[in-house]
C-alpha cells in the first residue's frame, strides 16, 4: 500500500508494473503542492504486469501501490540533462514534497510541513478512492 510523496523529476520518467496493482496520479499544472487537484482523468491504474506510464519531466506527481496491495514497478528516467544548446551537461534532479512546501509556504518548520504532507497524502487517499469506487459503478 505504500505510495511515493508528490514529486517531480526534471526528466521523463516510465514507469513499468511487475507486479501487483498500482496507480499513477498527475497533478494539474500551476496548481502547487499545498493547493492541487486531483481529477479521475489525471489517476491511472496499473492492472498487470507490463503496463507502462510516461510521465513527463516535471510534472508533479505520486505513484505507488493501492491501499492494502502489493506493488512492485521498475522506474527509468535520465540521469542527465542538456541545456538547449546541448553544450552543457547536469545531472537532472528530483524535487520532493517536503522541499516543495517548505518552498511554497516559506515555512521550514517540520512539524508544520508534517500536518501540510498529512493532509496531501488524506488528498490523495481520498481521489484513488473515489476512482476505484467509479470504477466499480461503471
Amino acid at each position: 500500500g505504500a505510495l511515493t510523496t508528490l514529486h517531480y523529476h526534471e526528466s521523463d520518467q516510465i514507469l513499468i508494473a511487475t507486479k501487483g496493482k498500482g496507480v499513477v496520479g498527475l497533478i494539474k499544472e500551476g496548481m502547487g503542492v499545498t493547493k492541487f487537484e486531483i481529477g479521475d482523468t489525471d489517476i491511472t491504474f496499473f492492472e498487470s504486469e507490463g503496463d507502462t506510464i510516461c510521465i513527463p519531466s516535471n510534472k508533479l506527481h505520486f505513484h505507488g501501490a493501492i491501499r492494502g496491495e502489493n506493488f512492485s514497478h521498475i522506474a527509468i528516467r535520465k540521469m542527465y540533462k542538456t541545456d538547449n544548446t546541448a553544450e552543457t551537461i547536469k545531472r537532472a534532479e528530483n524535487k520532493w514534497e517536503y522541499d516543495l512546501i517548505s518552498e511554497e509556504t516559506g515555512n521550514n518548520d517540520p512539524q508544520e510541513i508534517e500536518k501540510i504532507a498529512t493532509e496531501i497524502a488524506k488528498k490523495v487517499q481520498i481521489a484513488i478512492s473515489k476512482k476505484l469506487e467509479n470504477i466499480k459503478q461503471e
